[in-house]
């Protein structure tokens, strides 16, 4: 069924979703303020791409970190706004009267909680600038988008 005939959204958004993309966003929003409040005594050149350890192996003018801190913000805001509009996702299996409401569900969750893993990646990014080990944050960020991903399909698989 095409998009624009997909019935509308009905379902109330559960509880522990909500709070999960307040927080998330709150989250991003106070990552980015500390680096804001650390970027006047951050040196001219900072770190813009880590190996897999985290070590950093390039480096740029700090001028970047500020696409860094707009990045972690509007990406998160966008997701939670998008995560409201359900009808207008790309699902994995055809949507139907029947089951349109269980994959909105499914889809806004995968989504909302898409912003954890995403909140952490930002996190140690922001903790790489001040020269703290962060492969420990990366490596759990980056797997915890493919459990969410991997979840999420599986549930709205289930969905259908």
């Amino acid at each position: 069924m095409p998009r624009s005939q997909r019935p509308a959204r009905t379902y109330t958004t559960d509880a522990l979703t909500r709070a999960v993309r307040i927080l998330a966003l709150v989250a991003a929003v106070a990552v980015a303020g500390w680096v804001l409040l650390l970027y006047p005594a951050m040196p001219q050149t900072v770190p813009t791409h880590f190996d897999v350890t985290g070590t950093p192996d390039a480096w740029g003018d700090k001028s970047s970190v500020l696409a860094l801190v707009a990045v972690s913000v509007l990406l998160p805001a966008a997701m939670a706004w998008l995560s409201t509009k359900p009808r207008w996702f790309n699902l994995p299996v055809p949507v139907t009267e029947e089951n349109a409401q269980r994959l909105y569900r499914e889809g806004e969750r995968m989504l909302v909680w898409m912003m954890v893993p995403i909140a952490m990646l930002f996190t140690g990014i922001a903790l790489s600038l001040v020269g703290m080990p962060v492969a420990p944050v990366l490596w759990i960020g980056g797997a915890g988008m493919l459990v969410v991903l991997a979840i999420g399909v599986v549930r709205m698989l289930r969905a259908a």
